[in-house]
């Protein structure tokens, strides 16, 4: 409140540093504050909704409450698209595999795996008695 009223009286129009310096660390609190805050409830969140997309641009998620109960979560596009993502499967991407070697008029012939594979018997393994 302290820097509202800083910044609302008439004596600091002379002094736009000492105004822009107080509107930056009033920003800068406000910002802190909401980046500290993880939960709020949506008529909070549409007041400062500005603040929380900064927030959470920097990667934190932000959880929206309705009468105390959490009703959504804000979250960056990039954790979106990572969840959203869906990849192959293994069998979809083999099958892509092979349809891209016979494209390619590739062959894989038993005998090019063969030196491919450990022939050594490996470690010995002591069983507890």
């Amino acid at each position: 409140m302290l820097a509202y009223r800083l910044l609302d009286n008439s004596h600091l129009s002379s002094y736009p540093q000492i105004k822009i310096n107080l509107r930056l660390r009033l920003c800068q609190s406000r910002l802190t504050e909401i980046m500290m805050q993880k939960q709020f409830s949506i008529a909070d969140a549409k007041n400062r909704l500005p603040a929380i997309v900064h927030s959470v641009e920097d990667g934190a998620a932000v959880e929206l409450t309705r009468r105390g109960k959490p009703v959504a979560v804000i979250i960056s596009k990039r954790d979106y698209e990572l969840l959203s993502r869906t990849g192959k499967g293994f069998w979809t991407a083999l099958s892509d595999f092979h349809r891209n070697l016979a494209q390619m008029d590739v062959t894989i012939a038993d005998a090019d795996l063969a030196e491919l594979r450990d022939r050594s018997p490996g470690r010995e393994e002591e069983l507890c008695r």
